[in-house]
């Protein structure tokens, strides 16, 4: 049998909140236990599908970069095709990194550059409230 570590994190989040949590006497002690159970959950969120809510960033951070203005803007043009080295968090996120640099560096040039960039600047801000919503924590 495969674990599946992200179920295995929630169900442990759920016992320490439910069965640990009341019996602390120590308010201290309860508030510390219901932070670890926070981080376990965030961690249980990252097991289960972190990797693909950043290939989903990847994706749209390229079909931005790859648009009319945003070659035009782009030092490094291979990000366009750039993929991950292997579907390792590491990796993911190494590539996730270059691509975020690049895009912050794109829309400072388009904020910079002004009005003929406006609605491609306005495009980049949607992507941020996208990505923002995509990786919020619940609760």
């Amino acid at each position: 049998m495969i674990p599946h570590a992200d179920e295995a994190l929630r169900m442990l989040t759920q016992r320490l909140a439910t069965t640990q949590l009341p019996d602390l006497k120590s308010a201290y002690l309860q508030s510390d236990l219901m932070v670890m159970t926070q981080l376990l959950g965030a961690l249980s969120l990252e097991l289960g599908n972190g990797i693909e809510r950043r290939l989903q960033d990847i994706r749209t951070m390229q079909a931005l970069l790859a648009s009319e203005q945003g070659r035009a803007l782009l030092d490094d043009p291979a990000l366009l095709a750039a993929t991950p080295a292997s579907y390792s968090l590491a990796d993911v996120n190494a590539l996730h990194d270059q691509l975020t640099r690049a895009l912050i560096s794109v829309h400072a040039a388009a904020e910079e550059a002004g009005e003929p960039y406006a609605d491609f600047g306005d495009q980049i801000w949607g992507y941020y409230e996208e990505h923002a919503a995509r990786h919020a924590l619940p609760g």
